[in-house]
């Protein structure tokens, strides 16, 4: 497991040698200016582009320049809500409550934007309330997801009151006077603001026939404490000033009305039930709806989700894949993941890292994510929507399981795929963990050493052990179609998958395997143990469980680059 202890010396030594590099580069060296590149699907070059030292050196110094830059909460609410959708009024703004959980919790903010998806109206508006971002990973994750959704309100704050004033961090109190700040600028004026955690669901048609009994123009609030909602008017919210934090709660909120009389009412308990008790038309609130799971039978309940299981085949998946070029391609990177938050958190990094800054598609390789068939009918729901915005989901006709035969499958899936023109001609087909960071740059050299009509099985290992181990390893196509064609049982795919690919390559070759530098971030005396200081013949990164790990490393991989080219 990681370490989250062992992360600020990387940090600290990534960002002093990149603030020593933005001085050197200036003084000595002049540097070509480059744009920000984008992901570019179908961009078809054999050669690498950013081969020559210079131009390897301007990229990542490029690079360091994107990853020190942060947007903070201020910007990222800036994000929130297409112009599009901008009317001067609207009747209810309903926010779920994810402070200081969100890291834990993205799989369930994605179910909530499902849920609500078809069946919101047009006068309501949905957020998400986030953190100020604690650090530059958190940061780039809280703007990635405002860039696809624009549902995120990071309740960010200049430096002094993050300092200083809210020094504890902001509490979920200070977001209705935050927000009605932004009401008739950047936000519609909102008759009313519900507020309330993200375990909970709210029917919202019976939630606006509630409000027809409440006084838009008048200081009226209320307050469940045991599912932790507040109904406030916007009038309320604009009354409300909290001038420093002090363990303030939404229970109290009225205390901090300065001017003007208010109007406490008290919430009917018959409209809350629990999350799996959706008695009749009249319940509103749902408590406990604490993962994806319970979240879709609760919109199932509510008639917002269909009760039919969705298709969910191989075929129907990878046909929304977004098409990569058509003939030679050098690599797939196959990274193997499945639907978990933390696992949907490390996609959105990568996807940040390997298409925005690194633009692997330019670089005649292509990333996508393996996954097999999950066995919850909320997981399937969610992949299918992830692949229909990104489009780079590769499902595997296997069920989820690591170790019953998805690499291999892959491999042979892939080779299928290739052959009927869903897939280029990759020459080096390869297999990532998603807590694993590949150095792309030198991925690419090394394997433009090899020949792929030859048997050639690249990774990491012991140099007497059988296989090469999971974290990173592939085969040239010569070897893959050999390993295709094998068709072994299904008893002889399950074990570990690594082991039990290494025992197929055994089969089919007497290749001998050529052994790559990679690292685990911990050191132990164990099955891994190589944990030495990075440079850039390294070629992974091995155990990054957290963002900020991730993070680290590929700061310490661009500082490294930009010095060394």
């Amino acid at each position: 497991m990681a370490q989250p202890g062992r992360q600020t010396g990387p940090a600290i030594f990534a960002v002093a040698i990149s603030l020593i590099l933005v001085i050197t580069s200036a003084a000595f060296i002049l540097l070509p200016s480059k744009p920000q590149r984008q992901h570019i699907i179908g961009l078809d070059q054999t050669t690498d582009r950013f081969s020559s030292d210079q131009s390897v050196k301007a990229e990542a110094l490029n690079n360091l320049n994107i990853l020190l830059t942060a947007q903070t909460g201020i910007k990222i609410t800036k994000g929130l809500l297409p112009n599009s959708t901008f009317v001067s009024r609207k009747r209810i703004l309903l926010a779920f409550d994810f402070l200081f959980e969100e890291d834990k919790t993205l799989a369930q903010r994605n179910m909530l934007r499902l849920g609500y998806k078809e069946n919101t109206p047009n006068d309501v508006d949905i957020l998400f309330l986030l953190r100020d971002p604690y650090n530059h990973a958190q940061d780039r994750l809280f703007t990635e997801e405002q860039a696809i959704y624009h549902d995120i309100y990071s309740q960010g704050r200049p430096a002094e009151e993050r300092l200083y004033r809210h020094s504890r961090g902001p509490s979920s109190a200070l977001f209705p006077q935050d927000i009605a700040q932004l009401f008739g600028n950047e936000l519609p004026e909102y008759d009313f603001i519900v507020q309330t955690g993200f375990t909970s669901l709210v029917s919202i048609q019976p939630l606006l026939s509630l409000v027809e009994s409440w006084n838009a123009s008048q200081i009226e609030y209320s307050y469940h404490s045991d599912s932790k909602t507040a109904l406030m008017t916007g009038m309320f919210a604009k009354a409300v000033e909290i001038d420093a934090e002090n363990k303030n709660t939404l229970q109290d909120l009225h205390k901090y009305v300065k001017s003007g009389n208010v109007t406490l009412r008290t919430f009917n308990n018959s409209i809350f039930a629990e999350c799996d008790k959706v008695v009749n038309d009249s319940i509103i609130f749902l408590k406990n709806c604490d993962n994806i799971d319970k979240k879709l039978k609760a919109f199932q309940d509510l008639k917002y989700l269909s009760k039919s299981k969705i298709e969910f085949i191989p075929t129907s998946i990878n046909s929304l894949l977004i098409p990569p070029p058509k003939g030679s391609r050098k690599l797939l990177l196959g990274v193997f993941t499945f639907y978990s938050d933390g696992s949907t958190l490390r996609r959105t990094l990568l996807r940040f890292f390997y298409n925005s800054l690194f633009n692997v598609s330019s670089r005649n390789a292509d990333l996508r994510f393996v996954m097999g068939i999950p066995q919850s009918e909320a997981q399937k729901r969610l992949i299918l929507e992830e692949q229909t915005i990104f489009g780079d989901i590769l499902l595997i006709d296997t069920p989820e399981a690591m170790n019953d035969g998805k690499s291999y499958y892959y491999i042979q899936q892939t080779i299928g795929m290739m052959d009927n023109g869903t897939f280029p001609t990759y020459e080096f087909i390869a297999k990532v963990d998603d807590d694993t960071l590949p150095n792309i740059r030198g991925i690419m050299k090394k394997i433009a050493e090899y020949d792929y009509q030859k048997d050639i099985y690249f990774g990491r290992a012991f140099v007497n052990n059988v296989e090469n181990f999971g974290l990173l390893y592939g085969f040239s196509q010569e070897l893959a179609r050999k390993l295709a064609n094998l068709n072994p049982k299904k008893g002889d795919v399950k074990s570990y998958e690594d082991y039990m690919m290494g025992l197929l390559v055994k089969k089919v070759s007497n290749t001998t395997r050529t052994i790559w530098d990679m690292i685990d971030t911990k050191h132990e005396s164990g099955h891994f143990g190589w944990s030495i200081p990075l440079s850039k013949e390294i070629l992974a990164v091995h155990t990054l469980k957290t963002s900020t790990e991730f993070w680290n490393y590929l700061m310490l991989y661009e500082s490294i680059f930009a010095l060394n080219g």
